[in-house]
């Protein structure tokens, strides 16, 4: 997923507490840690994580969540706080030139 963005040209600022790079990147222990702030992030974590990963995005001001897997009760804090919110969506169907199992996925959810 990460190499899917950056091979596309999206600024990416990886977020993992358990390393300090990811493919040559820095990564940070904390979205309160990340300097500039960011303005939008991409949870890919599994649905029992992703409640501490959306207090994190929280807690550093984030307003713009995607939720790659549902969770219930991030999704309850995200509907107290943040402006936008995306959840249960592939986002490899949203990218271009992606493989044929992803255009096929896009293409079937516009028609959904």
């Amino acid at each position: 997923m990460f190499r899917a963005w950056r091979d596309r040209g999206f600024d990416l600022v990886p977020v993992n507490p358990n390393t300090t790079e990811i493919e040559g990147i820095q990564a940070f222990a904390s979205a309160r840690d990340i300097a500039p702030p960011v303005d939008a992030a991409l949870i890919l974590t599994p649905p029992v994580a992703s409640e501490k990963a959306v207090d994190d995005c929280l807690a550093a001001k984030i307003a713009h969540l995607w939720l790659y897997r549902r969770s219930p009760a991030a999704e309850i804090a995200c509907a107290k706080n943040v402006t936008t919110l995306i959840t249960g969506e592939c986002p490899l169907m949203y990218l271009q030139n992606m493989s044929w199992p992803h255009r096929l996925h896009r293409w079937l959810h516009a028609r959904s």
